[in-house]
């Protein structure tokens, strides 16, 4: 359980790691909409501690294997080139007949289509290339190791404490 006095060390400890995790997504150029950055959060209880984030935060690390994926994955395709600024090739109609489309929509539609296809296939780059552990993993390692020497104090001033009373 923890005291009154370990909670906020445990806050802080847990906000240092949300911060460097934001960063290192950042300077990965992950970074599109912002969403799943702004997902991360944590809580303090009693008994401990999380942080939390969008469901598919490990894919940072890891990319996204091929498979299924969800419905309408080709419009998240979609503004996730948009809100990273991919310019894409107009699509060039060969007849002159009015479009559902204009022809930057129908490009952007049909690069959207190949993405979409080739993660379903293949997966995307980062998995295919074996992922990677510099987003995430190295902010838990540092939080684990900041936690453990916190605690080891913590129980050490205790017991110190329970012998001075003795």
């Amino acid at each position: 359980m923890l005291t009154a006095e370990q909670k906020p060390i445990l806050a802080g400890l847990f906000e240092e790691a949300i911060t460097e995790i934001r960063t290192r997504h950042e300077a990965a150029g992950q970074k599109a909409s912002g969403k799943t950055s702004a997902s991360l959060a944590y809580e303090v209880t009693d008994m401990g501690g999380k942080i939390t984030g969008r469901g598919y935060f490990a894919t940072l690390e890891t990319g996204r294997k091929p498979g299924a994926t969800p419905k309408g994955f080709r419009e998240i395709i979609k503004k996730w080139a948009t809100d990273k600024g991919i310019q894409v090739e107009p699509y060039k109609y060969k007849t002159d007949r009015p479009h559902k489309y204009t022809e930057q929509e129908a490009g952007l539609n049909r690069f959207a289509g190949a993405v979409a296809n080739r993660i379903r296939k293949q997966g995307t780059l980062l998995f295919r290339e074996g992922g990677r552990k510099d987003i995430y993993t190295p902010a838990l390692d540092t939080l684990t190791e900041k936690i453990r020497v916190s605690l080891l104090e913590g129980f050490s001033r205790l017991i110190v404490s329970d012998l001075k009373r003795l």
